[in-house]
């Protein structure tokens, strides 16, 4: 298609879903296809031009098991739907049936970021087009408060500590002490400047424990009523402070509230907003059982964030997830590319069942001291969101609304072995 055609099309698209009035019925008509659509489907709508100026409308459909393509030419408005079951591929192969099911052709197509490639195969003829997605989805400045942000201490006996400050002076965040057990805590800042924090352990065995944080400079602070974990009162220095981006999103079925860490390596940046416009596009164009508007965020967590590595993930809050969904990733600033887990170990090991002889060792001594009902929980648990951590392999759980989130740490002297020494390794471990 020519550039002269393409601008055309998308321009055409924005004005015929302006109205929004063409794509309803198909809409409507679309639903009809699916056994259980009141359990939720996901809708896209595209729009084109074809060859001959004929304006095409199309509604890409799915669910978690099958996937339907509605497609209307506003010349004749006859309909053609094509379906196959759902996949995550870009590229799909459909079977095509007219109004009277009765099959036409094949569809062939390719998913792209803003539009969609199709192919009508027929048994001598092909008839191809591209459609584009119609996208109203936009950033809309809501940006983070000055008090929303994430600081990362350290002590000189190799002891870390994370604090997240939210806009109300709520805080969360862990200790990650010397023989790298994670001891999560919540709390509350005293006062504006948040310069103490009163907190409290959740999730292990010092479950309800209170203790105080101090900021006795502006990068040092201490914590107090302790001594169960630390002999002292160890001075944890400020090894970074993370900024975080927010943004927001509405139409009349969602609100959307995203929050993000920053960097000022651009190419790490597009790829998080690339990875939140793509869940905030899933999230307005879920249509669900639903009658209210729906509220989704997500929340950030980031377990290591030097000049080289930045590690950490998204946990979203959907209309479709009971509970809350992990989404973890790694990220190389040195080569612009996400680090695979798995691509840090030799090639002589074997990667899952390592893993899982570790996990396993370590679920042992997280759980000695749980409840039973936490215990059975997390025994079960797979443990599989796994990102880089100052100490070692952060394994995490799922979010429990009972028992929370729980962090394993596979430190990087018991994985000396079987991680390769390459730069990547060496620079990950000399944090």
């Amino acid at each position: 298609m020519s550039l002269l055609k393409q601008g055309l099309a998308i321009l055409f698209c924005s004005l015929a879903i302006y109205s929004n009035g063409q794509f309803l019925p198909l809409q409507s008509s679309i639903k009809s296809f699916f056994l259980e659509p009141e359990k939720g489907i996901w809708m896209f709508n595209y729009c084109g031009i074809k060859s001959n100026g004929d304006s095409i409308y199309l509604v890409r459909a799915y669910d978690n098991h099958s996937q339907r393509i509605l497609i209307q030419f506003a010349a004749s408005q006859n309909n053609l739907i094509a379906e196959c079951d759902f996949t995550e591929s870009d590229s799909l192969q459909m079977i095509v049936t007219n109004e009277s099911d009765e099959r036409i052709c094949a569809l062939l197509a390719v998913l792209r970021d803003s539009f969609m490639q199709v192919q009508l195969k027929r048994e001598n003829q092909i008839e191809r087009f591209v459609v584009h997605l119609y996208n109203n989805q936009k950033w809309n400045a809501n940006q983070c408060s000055s008090q929303n942000k994430i600081q990362i201490f350290k002590t000189n006996d190799n002891e870390w500590l994370k604090l997240q400050v939210h806009d109300d002076l709520a805080v969360q965040g862990e200790i990650i002490e010397r023989h790298h057990l994670v001891y999560s805590f919540k709390g509350k800042c005293k006062s504006p400047v948040c310069d103490e924090v009163d907190i409290y352990f959740v999730n292990n065995e010092l479950q309800g424990k209170q203790s105080q944080i101090h900021f006795t400079k502006a990068d040092q602070i201490t914590v107090s009523n302790c001594g169960i974990l630390f002999d002292d009162h160890p001075k944890f220095q400020l090894k970074t402070n993370i900024p975080l981006e927010c943004k927001y999103w509405k139409n009349n079925k969602h609100q959307i509230a995203i929050k993000y860490p920053s960097s000022e390596d651009k190419d790490f940046n597009k790829l998080i907003q690339e990875i939140l416009l793509g869940w905030t596009n899933q999230v307005m164009n879920f249509s669900g059982p639903q009658a209210d508007v729906t509220f989704s965020y997500n929340y950030v967590d980031v377990d290591y964030y030097s000049d080289d590595i930045i590690s950490g993930s998204f946990w979203f809050v959907e209309p479709w997830t009971k509970g809350t969904r992990a989404y973890p990733w790694s990220y190389d600033l040195k080569s612009g590319k996400l680090i695979n887990i798995e691509d840090l170990f030799i090639k002589d090991v074997n990667y899952e069942d390592f893993m899982r002889s570790k996990k396993a060792e370590l679920k042992d001594q997280l759980l000695f001291d749980s409840n039973s009902n936490a215990k059975s929980f997390f025994e079960q648990d797979p443990f599989n969101n796994i990102t880089i951590n100052p100490q070692g392999i952060c394994l995490s759980s799922q979010n429990s609304p009972l028992y929370g989130i729980k962090k394993m740490i596979l430190p990087y002297e018991v994985l000396n072995l079987q991680l390769k020494k390459n730069p990547l390794v060496k620079r990950i471990i000399n944090y």
